[in-house]
């Protein structure tokens, strides 16, 4: 009895041990829909980008308060966001992954805007993001690229680099067409819950 006492002490820890780490990789892989809108994973507390601009979780994961102008769908998603000048919409895939985006500037009646689809590498990063939009009389194709140059202990970026070309086309450009390049650094400081 009780080696049969002792047997089910030991299976009793191991099957402890055994959901603590389950608990613990869940924890760290976690992915909801306020997350995914923020492209990161695992027990995020908080997001601050270099625009000073910050993004709170709770320790479920949800973000502690959603801006005005934000609207979900039925799945928490965030689908719209609106400000008096602006319209952005926004549609995701089955693998929770921001899919589509689209903007129309509604001050102008919507004379400015784009709309554009992601794609994603390996790492379930964006890897870029191809856009047509439009501009008073013009037409402008954009693609850019996307290359993360540092990435955390819970593997989510923290630093990242943009080159994005565009082409404008119409009457308004200077011999029918241009072509530029850009490109840019995004930063970001992520905490976690540990």
């Amino acid at each position: 009895i009780a080696k049969v006492y002792q047997d089910s002490i030991v299976k009793a820890r191991e099957d402890s041990v055994v959901k603590a780490r389950q608990d613990s990789i869940a924890r760290r892989t976690r992915v909801t829909p306020d997350m995914v809108f923020l492209n990161v994973h695992g027990p995020v507390k908080k997001v601050k980008d270099e625009e000073e601009k910050t993004w709170e979780f709770t320790p479920e994961g949800k973000l502690k308060t959603t801006p005005s102008g934000y609207y979900r769908n039925s799945k928490g998603y965030v689908v719209k966001k609106a400000t008096p000048y602006d319209e952005w919409t926004y549609e995701y895939n089955g693998n929770m992954q921001l899919t589509q985006m689209s903007y129309t500037n509604t001050e102008s009646g919507g004379e400015y805007g784009f709309e554009g689809n992601f794609s994603y590498n390996k790492q379930g990063f964006i890897d870029s993001f191809i856009a047509k939009g439009w501009s008073e009389a013009n037409v402008v194709f954009e693609t850019t690229r996307y290359n993360y140059t540092h990435v955390d202990k819970y593997g989510n970026w923290t630093s990242r680099s943009r080159n994005w070309t565009t082409k404008e086309v119409g009457p308004d450009v200077e011999g029918g067409s241009d072509i530029y390049s850009e490109s840019s650094t995004d930063h970001r400081t992520i905490t976690y819950y540990e």
